[in-house]
C-alpha cells in the first residue's frame, strides 16, 4: 500500500511501506542519531536508557549519544575533549550489539572514540597501540558520509583510541588511555537520513542561479516516529523566493481575471532564523520519503567559496524514565542531521585582496571590499587557503577583538605568502590612513576566564604579520608559533600571553617594530640550527623568563631593548645564548634593568656587540665571555676600557625602565663607531640613527639637550598628563609607615594605607608640613593640581601635535583647570589661604574633577570607578569640613 503526501514546500512524494521510489530516497551514510538532547550539541542534563544516566557540561559534540559503556566493575568513566566533559554514567542504546567502528562525519575538527572490547581492555597494552595499529576506511572525502575504523585482526573489535577529523579529511591520533577500567563502543547509526542537490559533480551555482535541495529519510530503526518534522537550515549565500510576498500577475487578455495576485510567504519559512520547516507526522517502521526545496543564490554567497546546508530529522520517542526503568515517558529528539556544501562559482574573477571588518554586519560578508568585508578574520584566512577564486596576498583588518575560535587548538594560521594588516578604522580606509596605534586590532587565545587557546596566530611560509596586538595564550602555549617557515611580524605588540610571546622553530624570523611585553615564558625562544633571528626596533620587556632566547641559531639585534627579564626571579638572563650557529650580532641595544644578568653565552662562537648599553642589571652584565673579546664601542657595566668600551653610568633621563633615553650631560652621546653604516637604520623613536659627530650608544638617538625629562613626568611618558593624576588618585590618603604617631601608638598604624609609600607614593606627599606631613591628602592634591606643569612636553615627543595637546588632560576642562588654578600671579600653600579662600578653590577643584572622570574615557579606564568614588567622598568631606568651620565662626 503507497500513500502520497504533500508537503509544505509544494512538493510531492510518495512514503510506502517496505517501498522505496528511487526519485525520493538515496540511501547513503548513517549521520549521528541523538537520543535525549535537547538542543544540538548540548547533553547538559539529559538522560538516557534503561539503566543509568549521563552528566554532561561544556560543547559536547551530537555524536557522544551514540556511545555505550561495557565493563561490569562499576566504576566512573570520565571523557573531557574540548571543554566537553561526559562523566559517571551507563548507557545502553537501542541499537546494543550494532557492530564496532561505523561513525558518521558531521564536520571536520570533531573527535569521536573507538573502544576495546578485549577482556584486557584495561592493561597497560591498550596504552600502546597507535594510527598505525588501524584500517581507515572512506575517508571523508569526495561525498563519503561516514568511516569505518578497526584493527586489522579484528573486524568488529578495536581498542579505544581518540581521533580527530581534519579539514583534509585524514585521522590524527590526539589522545590515548582514557580509563584503566572502561572502555567505549560506536554503534552503528540508526535512521538513514541524507541531502543532495541538483549541482553535477565538479559544477557550482553563482548569483541568480536556482539550487534544488532533495533531503530523505529512512525509517529503519524499527519503532514508531511520532511527530516527526524535518528542518533544513539554509546557508545565508541563497534566498527563498516564496518566503516573502511576491506578486502574480494575470493575463492581460482576460477581463475576468484580476491584473495582479498577492501571494503571502509560505509558512513554512522562518525569516527570523533563514530555516523551513516539513511536518511529516509519524513515521512508521520502514517508511521512507523525500522532501525538496528549491532556492535562488544571492551576493551573500562567497565567490570560490561553498554554501554549507544543514538538515535535521527530529520526533517523538517513548524513552526510560531514568527514576524508574520500568515506565515510558515521550520525548522530542533530534534523529539525524546531515550536511552539504555547494560550490560557489568565481563570479567575481581572481580574488587577490580580502577585507575584515566586525561592524559590516549591513554587507553581504564575501570579504571583497570594506562594505562587504567579512566579520570574522578566520573566515578570510579559511578563504585564502581554501577558495578555488583565491590568490590572496593581502588582507586587511579593521579594528577591534577578534579570535581564533572556541578550541584551545584554534590558531589564526595564515597562508604561506600572506601578509595580513590591522589598523583600519571601523569601515575601512585607505592603506595610508592605517593607524595599529590609534585603531588597535586584536587578536585574543582568550575563550573564557580560565581557558586559553594554545597558540593564537601561527605562521605560514613568506607570510607577514603587520599591526597587531596578540594575547592571552595557553600557559604551554605561544602568541606566534612558526616551524619551518621563513615570515616577518611588524608593528605588533605582543603582550601578556601565559606562555611564550613567541615560540619559533627552524625559521629564519624577522621582527621589526613589535614590543612584546608580559609573557610570563621567554619573550621570543628561536630554535633551529642554521637559521636567524632578525630583531630590529623591538622592545622585548617584562618577560617571566629570558627576554630573548636563541638554541643552536644565530640572533641578529639592531637598535632595540631589553629590559625586566626574569619577572619571575628565577635567575634568567635578558638575552641567553646556546650554542649559536654563527656570530651573533647586537648593535645599538640597550639592555638594562633586568632582574638577572644582561646577556648570558654557552658555546664556543661569540657575538659582535656594538655601539650598546649593558648597565643596571641584576647580575652581571655579560655571563660565558667578555666585553674585551666580544664588545666594541659600547657603555658596559665592569668592562674594561678597550675597544672604545667604555664603564660608566650610561645616566638614562629617567632611572625608569620605562625609558632609557640618554640625558644631555651622558658620556654614551656621539660615542658609537663612526665608521659603520646606518643609512638605513633608524632609532626606537624613528629618528636617523646618526645625529653629531657619531651614533649615540644604545637604542636612542638624542637629537635635543632641553626638556629631555621632568621630575613631574612621573610615568616617563614624556608628557604631564592625567596619567600623573591616575598615579596620584592611586596613592591618595596612602601614609608614611614612619609618621611619629604611629611610632608611638601601633594602634594608629594602617599597613594597608603604608603599602608602596617607599617604592613610589612617598612622591606625592607634597606638603611636608602640619597635618599632612605623613599622607598623601588634600593639601597635597591642591599643590599637585597648582604646581605641576600640565602638558609639559618632553623634546623627544614628537608625534603629539599642538592642537591636540588641549585633549591629554580631560579636553576642555583641562584649559577650564589652569585658568581657574593657575590664574593667581603666585603660588601660595594651601596653609597660607585664608579658610573662605580654601572653600572657593576646593570647590573649584571638585567641579573640575568631576568633569573630567565624566569626559575623559581614559580616566574611567585607567582608575577603578570605587577607587575614584572613594577619593571624590574625601575631597568632599574635606569641602564640607571647611564648610561647616566657617558656618560655626559665624
Amino acid at each position: 500500500m503507497e500513500t502520497e503526501r504533500t508537503y509544505r514546500s509544494g512538493r510531492k512524494c510518495r512514503i510506502g511501506v517496505g517501498i522505496v521510489l528511487a526519485a525520493c530516497i538515496i540511501s547513503l551514510g548513517f549521520p549521528g542519531i541523538v537520543f535525549g538532547v535537547q538542543e544540538p550539541n548540548d547533553l547538559s542534563g539529559s538522560y538516557y536508557s534503561a539503566s543509568g544516566t549521563v552528566t554532561a557540561s561544556g560543547p559536547c559534540p551530537a555524536w557522544f549519544t551514540v556511545l555505550d559503556r561495557e565493563g561490569t566493575d562499576g566504576g566512573h568513566l570520565t571523557i573531557e575533549l574540548n571543554g566537553c566533559t561526559v562523566f559517571d554514567y551507563e548507557i545502553i542504546t537501542m541499537e546494543q550489539g550494532a557492530p564496532a567502528g561505523f561513525l558518521a562525519i558531521l564536520e571536520p575538527g570533531d573527535y569521536f572514540i573507538v573502544w576495546d572490547e578485549d577482556p584486557g581492555h584495561g592493561s597497560n597494552t591498550d596504552f600502546t597501540f597507535t594510527n598505525d595499529a588501524y584500517e581507515v576506511e572512506d575517508l571523508p572525502e569526495d561525498g563519503n558520509e561516514y568511516i569505518r575504523v578497526s584493527r586489522p585482526e579484528h573486524d568488529d573489535v578495536t581498542n579505544w583510541v581518540v581521533y580527530r577529523v581534519t579539514e583534509s579529511g585524514t585521522l590524527t591520533v590526539t589522545n590515548t588511555g582514557l580509563s584503566e577500567h572502561e572502555a567505549i563502543r560506536l554503534t552503528r547509526n540508526i535512521m538513514r537520513f541524507d541531502k543532495y542537490d541538483d549541482v553535477p559533480d565538479g559544477d557550482c551555482r553563482g548569483p541568480g542561479q536556482e539550487l534544488t535541495y532533495t533531503i530523505c529519510f529512512d525509517n529503519a530503526f524499527g519503532q514508531l516516529l511520532a511527530d516527526a518534522f524535518i528542518i533544513d537550515w539554509l546557508p545565508e549565500g541563497v534566498t527563498y523566493p516564496q518566503g516573502a510576498w511576491g506578486v502574480e500577475m494575470g493575463d492581460p487578455n482576460d477581463a475576468n481575471e484580476p491584473p495582479f495576485t498577492l501571494l503571502p510567504p509560505d509558512p513554512g519559512y522562518d525569516p527570523e532564523t533563514h530555516s523551513y520547516v516539513w511536518p511529516l507526522d509519524d513515521i512508521d517502521p520502514n517508511t521512507a520519503g523525500c522532501v525538496e526545496l528549491t532556492v535562488v543564490v544571492n551576493d551573500k554567497a562567497v565567490p570560490g567559496g561553498v554554501l554549507h546546508n544543514v538538515a535535521e530529522l527530529w520526533g517523538t520517542v517513548w524513552v526510560s524514565d531514568p527514576n524508574d526503568p520500568n515506565m515510558l515517558y515521550p520525548e522530542t529528539l533530534l534523529v539525524a542531521r546531515a550536511t552539504l556544501d555547494t560550490n560557489v562559482c568565481c563570479y567575481t574573477g581572481i580574488v587577490e585582496e580580502l577585507f575584515v571588518d566586525q561592524s559590516a554586519v549591513n554587507g553581504n560578508n564575501t570579504g571583497q571590499d570594506w562594505p562587504n568585508a567579512f566579520l570574522e578574520l578566520q573566515d578570510a584566512l579559511n578563504y585564502a587557503r581554501s577558495s578555488l577564486c583565491a590568490q590572496v596576498h593581502s588582507i586587511y583588518v579593521a579594528q577591534g577583538p577578534y579570535s581564533p575560535g572556541d578550541n584551545t587548538w584554534d590558531t589564526f594560521e595564515i597562508p604561506d605568502g600572506v601578509s595580513v594588516y590591522g589598523g583600519f578604522p571601523k569601515g575601512g580606509s585607505d592603506f595610508w590612513q592605517r593607524n595599529p596605534t590609534r585603531y588597535k586590532t586584536t587578536l585574543s587565545g582568550r575563550i573564557d576566564d580560565t581557558t586559553r587557546s594554545d597558540t593564537v596566530v601561527t605562521m605560514g611560509d613568506e607570510s607577514l604579520l603587520d599591526g597587531f596586538t596578540v594575547t592571552e595564550s595557553a600557559l604551554d602555549g605561544q602568541g606566534i608559533y612558526a616551524s619551518e617557515v621563513d615570515f616577518t611580524v611588524a608593528n605588533s605588540i605582543v603582550v601578556k600571553n601565559f606562555g611564550y610571546g613567541a615560540f619559533i622553530e627552524n625559521c629564519n624570523a624577522v621582527f621589526q617594530w613589535v614590543n612584546f611585553r608580559n609573557n610570563e615564558a621567554d619573550g621570543i625562544r628561536h630554535i633551529g640550527e642554521g637559521f636567524t633571528l632578525t630583531v630590529e626596533n623591538c622592545w622585548i620587556r617584562q618577560s617571566g623568563r629570558y627576554g630573548m632566547y636563541s638554541l643552536n641559531s644565530t640572533p641578529i639585534v639592531f637598535n632595540s631593548i631589553l629590559s625586566e627579564s626574569d619577572m619571575a626571579n628565577e635567575g634568567r638572563e635578558g638575552i641567553r645564548m646556546i650554542n649559536p650557529s654563527n656570530q651573533p650580532v647586537l648593535r645599538n641595544m640597550t639592555v638594562s634593568h633586568n632582574r638577572a644578568a644582561g646577556i648570558s653565552l654557552a658555546g664556543s662562537v661569540l657575538p659582535e656587540i656594538q655601539n650598546s648599553i649593558v648597565f643596571h642589571n641584576g647580575g652581571e652584565s655579560l655571563v660565558g665571555f667578555s666585553a674585551d673579546q666580544a664588545a666594541y664601542y659600547s657603555c658596559i657595566e665592569d668592562a674594561n676600557s678597550v675597544n672604545y668600551n667604555i664603564n660608566v653610568d650610561p645616566q638614562f633621563a629617567y632611572f625608569d625602565p620605562n625609558n632609557v633615553r640618554l640625558s644631555p650631560t651622558s658620556l654614551c652621546l656621539n660615542a658609537s663607531n663612526p665608521y659603520l653604516d646606518y643609512s638605513s637604520q633608524l632609532d626606537m623613536d624613528g629618528n636617523p640613527r646618526v645625529y653629531g659627530a657619531a651614533p649615540d650608544m644604545g637604542a636612542y638617538e638624542m637629537f635635543c639637550d632641553a626638556n629631555v625629562s621632568h621630575e613631574w613626568d612621573l610615568n616617563a611618558d614624556g608628557v604631564i598628563n592625567l596619567h600623573e593624576f591616575v598615579n596620584f588618585s592611586r596613592a591618595w590618603l596612602s601614609h608614611d609607615p614612619n609618621d611619629p604617631a604611629w611610632i608611638a601608638d601601633p594602634n594608629l598604624a594602617d599597613p594597608n594605607l603604608s603599602e608602596g609609600w617607599y617604592e613610589w607614593k612617598h612622591k606625592f606627599n607634597l606638603d611636608d608640613t602640619g597635618s599632612s606631613a605623613y599622607r598623601v591628602d588634600l593639601a597635597d592634591l591642591l599643590i599637585f593640581l597648582e604646581e605641576a606643569p600640565w602638558l609639559w612636553t618632553a623634546c623627544w615627543r614628537t608625534d603629539l601635535q599642538p592642537e591636540m595637546m588641549m585633549f591629554s588632560f580631560g579636553g576642555v576642562q583641562m584649559k577650564s583647570m589652569d585658568s581657574v588654578i593657575s590664574a593667581k600671579a603666585e603660588i601660595q600653600t594651601v596653609q597660607k589661604k585664608s579658610t573662605q579662600e580654601q572653600i572657593h578653590h576646593l570647590a573649584s577643584v571638585v567641579v573640575q574633577l568631576e568633569n573630567l572622570w565624566l569626559a575623559e574615557p581614559d580616566i574611567q579606564k585607567a582608575i577603578e570607578p570605587d577607587l575614584w568614588n572613594r577619593f571624590m567622598e574625601t575631597v568632599y568631606q574635606n569641602l564640607y569640613e571647611l564648610a561647616t568651620e566657617v558656618a560655626h565662626k559665624k
